[in-house]
């Protein structure tokens, strides 16, 4: 029930952004989008899509068997869900799917899908401080010791003596996470981790380009780490607020910090849309196809 009440109120400040910025205006920047940029945007998330599952693959290796074409599956299942419901629950149904397709141990499955998502937040808080110091060059010094912090307590989480968490177990959720996220750390080799920094680098990457090139189609050129950054606080604000898909929070969040940056509310809104749909459509269709044999 409380999800719903979140997706409807989401659902509710993403109409209202609309109507803000003038439906007329929406309907006319979607309608005179350049369809080269914007399939050469879907190209980008088709290639961050098979990085990241190709980056699953590689850390699922010491859990069991599984083939490079089952793990993009998998990740592109958890993709899909996300845009519907929130990505910790996305994140479990990529722990079921290994569970019960794959035959993974569900726990150690989580504990590498938490690895995983420690990767992406990694790079997503990195390029949200590049993008927020870009626009507010006077926070530079706040953002670097959110970083620091940012970095030190996934490194602790980690590799610091389990007792250092023990306050954690008043908060059953984060302390399983927590232990969780450790085991899938620890049984990792370094090269791995290495591997899997490298595809999260190249995924991110393109993220960017794909988000950048949208905007391209619709006759706005923004810097590409502006871009990016951009991006990857509105994911950040998005999983923040629980609301399914990130819907409405994660527009509203772009809508302010491209504003400062220049940007008609109504190309904002545009790009936002056609970047879920595009992954919509880039998630449905890798699915399909890896579950091909």
């Amino acid at each position: 029930m409380f999800k719903a009440l979140l997706a409807i109120a989401g659902i509710l400040i993403f109409a209202a952004l609309i109507w803000y910025s003038g439906p007329l205006e929406v309907w006319n920047a979607a309608t005179q989008a350049d369809p080269l940029h914007l399939a050469a945007a879907a190209a980008c998330l088709a290639v961050l899509t098979l990085a990241k599952g190709i980056r699953l693959h590689g850390l699922l290796k010491h859990e069991g068997t599984i083939k490079k074409r089952q793990a993009i599956a998998v990740f592109s299942f958890g993709q899909l869900t996300n845009q519907g419901i929130t990505t910790a629950l996305g994140e479990v149904a990529k722990g079921a799917l290994l569970k019960k397709v794959h035959g993974f141990s569900f726990s150690r499955a989580m504990g590498t899908i938490l690895v995983e998502r420690g990767l992406d937040f990694v790079f997503t808080v990195f390029f949200t401080a590049i993008a927020i110091a870009t626009l507010r060059p006077h926070w530079l010094p706040v953002l670097a010791a959110a970083l620091l912090v940012a970095g030190l307590g996934l490194a602790g989480a980690a590799f610091a003596p389990r007792q250092w968490f023990a306050f954690f177990k008043k908060w059953p959720t984060a302390y399983e996470k927590a232990t969780k996220f450790r085991q899938g750390i620890t049984c990792q080799s370094p090269k791995v981790i290495g591997v899997a920094l490298a595809l999260s680098a190249v995924a991110w990457l393109f993220e960017g380009f794909g988000n950048q090139l949208i905007f391209s189609g619709l006759g706005v050129n923004l810097p590409f780490f502006t871009v990016l950054g951009i991006t990857c606080a509105g994911l950040l604000v998005g999983f923040a607020t629980a609301v399914p898909g990130g819907i409405g929070s994660r527009e509203a969040t772009l809508v302010i910090l491209y504003s400062a940056a220049g940007v008609p509310t109504s190309i904002v809104i545009v790009q936002a849309l056609l970047y879920r749909i595009a992954m919509t459509a880039i998630s449905m269709a890798a699915y399909a196809v890896a579950q091909k044999r």
